[in-house]
């Protein structure tokens, strides 16, 4: 992925900021969207060859109101912020773009004169795009608040025309603050215009870090979102050559870029205007009339191309669309209900605490629970506790009533209690049936469903068995870890060693692919989990090639890992986590998860080479074991069960070249199960997997 290349071009601006606060991200994002869309590069100048042409025949208005939405992507806790927290940061912006900011009054008298009141007034809006009543605030409950770009958009975004969209998060996929675009040069056709920003940077009081470079944080990338370059220009902060490079902004001072409050520094010849929005200093206080001139240039421009027209946002008829006009009452919302279990899989005698994410209104009258297979099964309290003592899959609803009326929900499946059976170890899932995930006694669950886009059964399995189970990145829909759990297991009859062994294959689908396994242990139903395992890309791969299109691997292309158990020895509920997550990847396939204290490595020669075999497999009467000898040999052939019982062994030798023998002759009578042949030559032991059904 680009992004973990181009991140690093900020690590000396980090070193050089305060250890809170993070600059802007505006050139690496917009350097990475003109790269996959060149043509932005052609829009963006087009727009400003407009704007050039119009700056002598507008009329300016004495006041614009900008429709704008704040979308809150959370994983619950502190991440989802307070209304408190959006209704200051929404004061800041509307104090800065009007001159109300008190601090004013410490601006360097050098640029007192040249303070610019923009008259642009930031509402949040009271009707979204499908004309329904809102606050103007949405909350997405997802893992991507972790790690956010451009992906925050594909959760949530309102028409872009008509509303200044702001994503705020808790970490960027990239080194940096926040980010904006210039008007026309966002992704897909600037669809993606807005702004994404950190819940530390935003605002002055909750989660934010509280300085002005935090406060204003906002301010500096709406400046961006109206056309303004940082006072440097285009470069990177703190360079030199800066003083050759300019804004574009006639009043503003050419300057190198400010990182602290130097009043006195003169870095090109004259007084810098550090304490400007678009500088990096700790005292941002002021625009300028010149920057104000260039906000509302964009303001009044667009062209039918753009997929977010500047001026359009401001017309009478949006403002009205969005419920901003002047005209506008005030009116209270029905409520947008979003609950969620804090863990969804748990087990017989658990306690379940529901987390109510509910938002789009100012008062409640009341919230009412319905918990099927719950005790209680009715709760009117915010965020209730409920038992369950019966396994099973079981569905809530909530009702929020608000003076404008009631709002329903209810989700199916929405929990999923385990019974406290577990399988008895050693034992191995071969995922040789199509009916996975199995019965209620052998069954697999997953947090994200079963389908395609997640884990899923495929017919392809190791060493040439009929099924495994798989999951490619480039088909998730979003960036959530896909988890899948396995059945419990009692472990109460291993000895030391003992290990979870499984057969993998894996392949890159180009060299942008990212992805990671991670494998994690609990043995008390998942209220804890220890991770046992993690590879990335490189580490998981098992074959040279990328393969573009779909990896579907042969019998070489397989690998075994084991995972030791020691620490779990003895324990009667044992969990398994698969957890995959990335990006731009083929398909990961997971085949024979295996649980015992014997090494049944599958170390099976290239079959291509004929070397050693059993076929057909699963055997019939008809099967033979095939082999090849480079030389004389004594080799010793061993059939095991899973929990490493001996069905026989046949010792001999062989002559150098081909040899094929009849499985049953030397190896019956065999109830259906899965077995284990051990080929023991003087250098060499190979095992292969025997099935009988």
């Amino acid at each position: 992925m680009k992004l973990k290349i181009l991140s690093f071009c900020f690590f000396i601006l980090h070193n050089l900021f305060s250890q809170d606060i993070l600059p802007c991200g505006k050139n690496i994002m917009s350097n990475l969207a003109i790269s996959n869309e060149p043509n932005l590069k052609k829009n963006l100048d087009s727009l400003k060859n407009q704007q050039n042409s119009i700056l002598d025949k507008i009329s300016f208005k004495n006041n614009y109101i900008i429709p704008t939405v704040i979308h809150i992507i959370h994983d619950g806790g502190s991440s989802n912020i307070s209304n408190d927290q959006i209704y200051d940061a929404i004061r800041i912006i509307n104090e800065d773009f009007n001159k109300l900011n008190d601090d004013t009054i410490y601006v360097n008298e050098e640029f007192t004169n040249i303070i610019g009141d923009i008259g642009v007034e930031f509402k949040l809006a009271q009707i979204d795009e499908f004309g329904n009543c809102t606050k103007g605030i949405t909350r997405t409950f997802s893992s991507l608040t972790n790690n956010a770009y451009e992906n925050v958009k594909n959760l949530v975004k309102w028409d872009p025309s008509k509303y200044l969209n702001i994503w705020v998060a808790q970490s960027l996929a990239i080194d940096a603050g926040g980010y904006s675009y210039f008007p026309g040069s966002a992704p897909n056709n600037d669809a993606n215009a807005g702004i994404v920003i950190l819940a530390s940077q935003f605002g002055s009081i909750g989660q934010s870090y509280s300085s002005n470079s935090a406060a204003r944080s906002l301010t500096h990338e709406i400046g961006h979102y109206l056309n303004l370059e940082h006072t440097w220009g285009s470069g990177e902060q703190g360079e030199n050559s800066n003083c050759f490079d300019d804004d574009g902004i006639n009043d503003t001072p050419n300057t190198i870029g400010s990182q602290s409050c130097n009043l006195n520094q003169i870095s090109c010849n004259s007084i810098d205007n550090v304490q400007n929005y678009m500088d990096y200093s700790t005292c941002g206080y002021m625009f300028t009339q010149g920057q104000k001139n260039r906000m509302i240039l964009a303001l009044e421009s667009g062209n039918p191309w753009q997929n977010a027209p500047r001026n359009n946002l401001h017309t009478e008829e949006n403002l009205i669309a969005t419920g901003v006009h002047t005209s506008t009452e005030y009116s209270e919302c029905i409520a947008i209900i979003d609950f969620r279990p804090e863990k969804r899989i748990s087990c017989v005698g658990d306690s379940v605490k529901w987390e109510n994410y509910s938002y789009n209104f100012d008062s409640l009258l009341s919230y009412e629970w319905f918990f099927e297979g719950g005790s209680p099964n009715y709760s009117n309290e915010k965020n209730p506790n409920i038992a369950y003592f019966e396994s099973g899959e079981y569905y809530v609803s909530l009702t929020i009533t608000t003076p404008a009326g009631s709002a329903s929900r209810t989700i199916s499946n929405s929990v999923i209690i385990q019974n406290n059976s577990a399988i008895l170890s050693p034992n191995i899932i071969d995922f040789n049936s199509n009916n996975f995930p199995y019965s209620s006694s052998n069954q697999w669950l997953s947090e994200n469903n079963f389908s395609n886009s997640t884990w899923h059964w495929n017919q392809y399995g190791s060493n040439s068995s009929i099924g495994s189970i798989r999951i490619r990145s480039f088909n998730f829909e979003n960036d959530d870890p896909k988890k899948i759990y396995s059945p419990k297991f009692n472990l109460e009859n291993l000895t030391s060693p003992s290990y979870l062994y499984y057969d993998y294959a894996y392949a890159k689908k180009s060299d942008e692919s990212n992805d990671i396994l991670k494998i994690k242990v609990s043995n008390d139903c998942g209220l804890n989990w220890i991770t046992r395992l993690s590879k990335n890309t490189d580490n998981l791969t098992t074959v040279n090639n990328n393969y573009f299109f779909s990896f579907i691997p042969t019998n070489n292309n397989w690998e075994e890992e084991k995972i030791s158990l020691t620490p779990w020895i003895g324990d009667s509920l044992v969990q398994f986590l698969f957890e995959f997550s990335g990006n731009e990847g083929n398909y990961l396939y997971i085949d024979n998860v295996r649980i015992g204290n014997i090494d049944l490595s599958v170390n099976e020669f290239d079959y291509s080479e004929q070397k050693f075999r059993v076929f057909p497999n699963p055997v019939n009467k008809n099967s033979i074991i095939q082999f090849e000898l480079n030389y004389d040999s004594i080799i010793q052939f061993e059939l095991f069960n899973l929990i490493g019982n001996s069905f026989g062994k046949y010792k001999n030798l062989f002559q150098k070249g081909n040899h094929a023998l009849k499985f049953f002759d030397y190896f019956s009578p065999l109830s259906p199960s899965i077995y284990f042949l051990k080929l023991n030559s003087s250098n060499n032991i190979h095992t292969i997997k025997v099935i009988l059904n």
